[in-house]
């Protein structure tokens, strides 16, 4: 029980920074007009935002595996290509669908297709 509560907050702690740094990123384009490109850095196991050649990472727990992302890049002017991002979270057993918006490269995060516990 112990390690499915610290499993939790940690994915929490996930979601929590990868929002912390997507907002990074859209005022880094409102002020000084700098894009910025995010990827999957497989290789170091997080979500990496590198924008005006400086990167910050944002850690993936081990119980989110990361199922669908291609890059993302937000370009100067805000524009964010529209695109689904796909997690899977083997604490919740379900899967997380990144569906990032045209209008101003909003994101939202829905929990879906789980296979326990009734949800």
């Amino acid at each position: 029980m112990m390690t499915t509560s610290r499993n939790r907050i940690n994915e929490q702690q996930f979601w929590r920074q990868f929002r912390q740094e997507w907002r990074y990123a859209q005022v880094q384009t409102q002020v000084n007009h700098y894009g910025t490109d995010i990827h999957y850095a497989k290789e170091k196991g997080a979500i990496s935002f590198i924008c005006n050649y400086r990167q910050r990472l944002v850690k993936i727990p081990a119980t989110i595996q990361v199922m669908d992302f291609d890059d993302i890049e937000i370009k100067a002017d805000g524009y964010v290509c529209p695109q689904t991002k796909v997690f899977h979270s083997a604490t919740e057993h379900c899967d997380y669908r990144l569906t990032i918006q045209m209008a101003r490269g909003e994101y939202d995060v829905k929990r879906e297709r789980c296979v326990c516990n009734g949800g």
